[in-house]
């Protein structure tokens, strides 16, 4: 399969205009165009490459850009070894960030609907924003039963959440690092907000507003994205291989 295939498809359900301006995403790295095997992965680190060589790939597809800053200088540091390792071995990259966060087809989305909730509408910091996703679940439930869900869900053994034991129905979320958007939610009237690395500040303050947090780490948070490219990748292109880099977290969790 042509790889213009695949950025074309792309280019409709996460199109460019919804990645943030800062973002750096799309195609990465084009080493060829015939595609026949596609590793999906969080990130595109060294032993994502690797396992892609192990694989036989012809493209990566990842969440976080490979290339975020411009690079000035090949040399022997990591990235520049992964450049010229992807080059070797003729394996394409693209990197579908931002946009995938906006997109209704995107991991915010993909969250909600595997927590259960329906009327799923976007929400941002402006009008123009659709970082955000916001639905409400048919039932309320007890904090304690959706930690359990949101436990299971990103495969995850320890995050934190806020000192809460009401019960929940409206529920916005945000991956990753995402905290910003916490006022945003509570506006649209969410029960509780869920995303990633929130700072002491944003739980006094959750405290103090009785709007609860839960905060699982960016890695677990945005990890989902390999699951949700899977489904789409095996529905869309049937014919080609789609592996799965399940990856392991860049720190240990001492519980």
């Amino acid at each position: 399969m042509d790889i213009k295939n695949i950025t074309e498809y792309f280019d409709v359900i996460a199109p460019i205009s919804r990645s943030a301006e800062w973002d750096n995403d799309g195609i990465m790295l084009l080493c060829g165009s015939d595609i026949k095997k596609v590793v999906l992965t969080l990130d595109v680190n060294t032993d994502a490459v690797e396992f892609a060589v192990s694989q036989d790939a012809d493209l990566i597809i990842s969440h976080h850009p490979f290339l975020f800053k411009p690079i000035k200088r090949i040399t022997c540091d990591a990235v520049s070894e992964n450049i010229k390792k992807l080059i070797k071995h003729d394996i394409s990259v693209l990197s579908y960030h931002t946009r995938m966060d906006a997109s209704d087809m995107g991991i915010n989305q993909y969250i909600l609907q595997k927590l259960g909730l329906k009327e799923i509408v976007p929400f941002g910091l402006d009008e123009n924003d659709m970082t955000g996703r916001i639905g409400a679940l048919e039932n309320a439930i007890s904090m304690k039963d959706l930690c359990g869900c949101v436990k299971n869900l990103f495969k995850c053994n320890c995050f934190t959440c806020s000192n809460f034991d009401g019960d929940v129905r409206k529920i916005a979320v945000v991956s990753g690092g995402g905290n910003e958007y916490m006022e945003a939610a509570a506006k649209r009237g969410a029960d509780i907000f869920i995303s990633g690395e929130f700072k002491h500040h944003h739980y006094i303050n959750s405290q103090e507003t009785n709007f609860p947090v839960i905060s699982v780490d960016h890695y677990h948070c945005e990890n989902i994205f390999v699951d949700l490219m899977y489904d789409i990748m095996t529905k869309k292109f049937p014919k080609l291989c789609i592996i799965k880099n399940e990856g392991k977290a860049p720190f240990l969790t001492i519980c």
